[in-house]
């Protein structure tokens, strides 16, 4: 007669099969949960038997491997979609946006903002005064970068920098008190035309004295790239009547 089975040692190799499987999968999410289930199978051997602690031993590590290699492929992961989320609205070099040419001249449309303390502020209470309307957000790296470059402007020139984020005010005032940023903040309200073509950030509207707009830049500017054109002499002829009115892009258009 053979003798019994040591108790508890389908356990031990329970764990070992599902931390093989944790190692081979950790890639993607399923070799976790395997390797979960063969560490917590490995344990529970581990502490009731005696009989083939080797194989319950090395279903541990394996489990343990492979839980951490499914983490850390799941952090790059969502790294990866997060850099591909913020591609087509964060741009590191400032560049035409042929989609806002036939804005060029035009008297800039009405605009409300809201300052961070939730008052109404319109674009064009500051007629009379060259304005550097600028789309932007904290978690943005090329507008945390252009930040100290439109601070400078705003501190040396008499141009009006508004800066305007679609974020919580409290994120805003923070990110404005940590880096003493000293030019005016404001949020989204309901956007019209052609305000509500903004896909990427930053964007700089320069508008002249007149309230019309001269240029329109997607990427992050240098202080010498915003000086000149926010200092630019108005245009001398009447404005352009405003184009006619169009759908604005989708999130997942091509701007190139």
């Amino acid at each position: 007669m053979s003798e019994p089975r040591p108790t508890g040692q389908g356990l031990a190799v329970a764990s070992f099969v599902l931390g093989v499987f944790a190692l081979v999968w950790a890639m993607i999410a399923i070799g976790g949960l395997f390797g979960l289930v063969g560490l917590v199978l490995g344990i529970v051997h581990l502490r009731r038997s005696e009989a083939n602690r080797p194989l319950a031993k090395w279903g541990v590590t394996l489990s343990i491997v492979g839980v951490v290699g499914s983490l850390l492929a799941t952090a790059f992961y969502v790294w990866i979609f997060s850099i591909a989320e913020m591609s087509p609205r964060s741009r590191t070099t400032g560049r035409a946006d042929a989609g806002w040419d036939q804005w060029k001249g035009v008297a800039a449309p009405p605009l409300v903002v809201r300052t961070l303390d939730g008052d109404p502020l319109a674009l064009d209470s500051f007629k009379g005064r060259r304005v550097v309307l600028n789309f932007w957000a904290t978690w943005c790296g090329p507008c945390r970068k252009e930040a100290p470059h439109l601070d400078r402007l705003a501190r040396e020139t008499d141009v009006v920098v508004l800066a305007v984020s679609d974020e919580e005010a409290d994120v805003v005032r923070r990110f404005a008190e940590k880096h003493d940023l000293d030019y005016t903040f404001a949020l989204e309200g309901q956007l019209s035309a052609p305000w509500n073509r903004v896909r990427s950030i930053p964007t700089n509207v320069f508008l002249d004295r007149n309230g019309v707009i001269q240029e329109v830049l997607v990427g992050g500017l240098d202080f010498e790239a915003l000086h000149a054109r926010a200092t630019a002499p108005d245009r001398t002829e009447p404005p352009r009547p405003a184009p006619a009115p169009a759908s604005p892009p989708s999130d997942d258009e091509d701007e190139d």
